[in-house]
């Protein structure tokens, strides 16, 4: 019945300056003794640093290791030039942030150019769409109306930023007459790969979508509809995951991770031989495909009054280019040296799929005499059958580009993040005159939060989790509302668990409480 076409273009641009250095409060090594004499006697610390005791009724008494804390100087404190000037003549590495000589801050900023990143993103767009149906459109006597069309759509990506390597820093000095600790020492060419220097580089991609779509209703009555339709749907990462920048760390000695060699292979119990750096890495990517999905919806819909329905639906859909956290394994090259580096960032998995049913109803008991006809119900109950991303090692790709695999990444066939199998929302309410009030009772089965945890690169789900909300609205004319409402009245707890073996064992890692929550309030509205 009717033609339109258009066309689109947008523009983004995003500039991101940011550095890690030394962003964040100094730890407080609390209660541990032992460092007490190391910051007031010896060392670039010497005399910058006092104790107070605070007594030993602290904490009720019980304070790990007493009420005795390091501070810093009085008169350090009075004066934060002379505390900067301080610090950067004792430590053996540290000096402001804008007197960097390994990474020269560019003039009027605190930012080496390294750190200071650039991202556009341009998109043009065309579509066709032809409407067809209507109120006197009939197949025998079902009655059809819907639409057809397809958007073009071309994306392109710049980004530019660089690579950051670590600096190395000198250990302390052994005590006197002790010998030197083979953990401390660095293998001369890894002196040389970390010395904190950069380079710049610029990168991106250009993609093209073509975007089909079909939605067609049948009318079988005057009250129940069949709904089909079919289309492919786009949805660009976060412009900020298109970062330019990879910050390249060192991995310190530590047994689990293989960079200490052992007088007894296999046993950190023995002696400790040797240590030999590993490098990690966090990274953005600006080549990052748009994450398309080919969807099929099938709908039937009764509303059997004029607050009642029961509807149907089922669903599926096939996703291409799922964004995930992930990792990769890459060499880098600098100052004559190549290391290789396991970097973690957004990446593209191979593809996924999602299907699944919905059931819902929602009325009112407006057959029973008032005031009981003000009751009413909605329910609905979802049920997902998520076949996930199937990481072989994730994804990895060598220096040159080709594929490679990460050793320490070995989780295969896990699922969608964010999808739980099934859940399901259980609503009673009242609605008459000057009253209304809702209790809902929502509920989902565990689902799978982050399939590379940032930090311990495991898999990471969230138990089953049910929560219970109520309130009740008073209306005494137009203009007041007068309410009560409360938020997870079970006080559910939300616990997550880390998965350790590839056959799917979990084991917990952390617990997070939200408390019940209550809000009495009024609202006036000026008409």
């Amino acid at each position: 019945d009717s033609l339109r076409v258009g066309v689109r273009r947008a523009e983004r641009d995003q500039e991101i300056n940011w550095s890690t250095y030394n962003w964040g409060a100094v730890q407080p090594l609390w209660g541990i003794q032992e460092d007490v004499d190391f910051f007031l006697g010896q060392g670039p610390w010497a005399n910058t640093f006092e104790t107070h005791d605070l007594g030993s009724d602290i904490a009720g008494g019980g304070m790990f290791g007493g009420g005795v804390f390091v501070h810093p100087n009085i008169e350090l404190i009075r004066s934060y030039p002379d505390t900067i000037r301080t610090f950067a003549g004792r430590s053996n590495s540290w000096v402001p942030l804008a007197q960097r000589t390994n990474c020269p801050v560019v003039p009027g900023t605190l930012f080496c150019p390294v750190e200071m990143q650039d991202v556009s993103e341009d998109i043009d767009a065309a579509y066709v769409m032809l409407r067809f149906g209507g109120e006197d459109t009939n197949i025998g006597s079902v009655n059809v109306r819907g639409n057809i069309g397809v958007r073009y759509v071309v994306t392109k990506v710049e980004a530019t930023g660089g690579v950051a390597f670590p600096i190395w820093t000198p250990p302390n000095a052994p005590e006197p007459g002790q010998p030197l600790d083979p953990l401390t020492l660095t293998p001369a060419d890894d002196i040389a790969f970390m010395n904190g220097g950069s380079s710049l580089q610029r990168d991106g991609d250009e993609h093209e979508n073509w975007l089909p779509s079909l939605n067609i209703r049948f009318g079988l009555t005057d009250d129940i509809f069949i709904r089909f339709a079919a289309s492919r749907a786009l949805a660009r990462p976060d412009m900020g995951l298109y970062k330019n920048y990879i910050g390249i760390s060192r991995v310190g000695p530590d047994c689990e991770s293989g960079t200490v060699t052992y007088s007894e292979p296999g046993n950190c119990d023995s002696t400790p031989l040797s240590y030999t750096p590993r490098y990690t890495a966090d990274a953005g990517n600006p080549r990052l495909e748009p994450t398309t999905a080919d969807q099929l919806d099938l709908t039937w819909e009764w509303y059997f009054s004029d607050s009642g329905s029961l509807t149907a639906a089922l669903f599926y859909k096939k996703f291409k280019n799922y964004l995930t956290y992930g990792n990769y394994v890459r060499e880098f090259t600098n100052n004559g040296v190549t290391r290789t580096v396991s970097v973690s960032g957004p990446v593209t998995g191979a593809g996924a799929e999602l299907q699944g049913f919905e059931v819902a109803y929602q009325g009112f008991l407006d057959r029973l005499p008032s005031p009981w006809d003000g009751f009413g119900f909605q329910l609905n109950f979802t049920y997902v059958d998520n076949k996930g991303i199937t990481n072989t090692n994730l994804t990895s790709v060598s220096g040159a580009g080709g594929a490679q695999q990460d050793p320490l990444i070995t989780f295969t066939n896990l699922p969608l993040e964010g999808y739980s199998k099934t859940a399901y929302n259980i609503v009673a309410m009242y609605e008459k005159g000057k009253f209304s009030a809702r209790l809902a009772y929502n509920w989902r089965d565990k689902y799978l939060v982050s399939q590379a945890d940032c930090c311990i690169k495991l898999p990471i789900w969230q138990d089953d989790y049910g929560q219970l909300d109520g309130s009740f609205h008073f209306r005494p004319n137009d203009n007041w509302d007068l309410y009560v409402e409360g938020q997870n009245l079970t006080d559910s707890e939300t616990i997550l668990f880390q998965q350790v073996t590839n056959d799917g064992m979990l084991l917990p890692r952390s617990w997070f409480i939200n408390d019940r929550r209550f809000q009495i309030g009024a609202r006036y509205r000026i008409r």
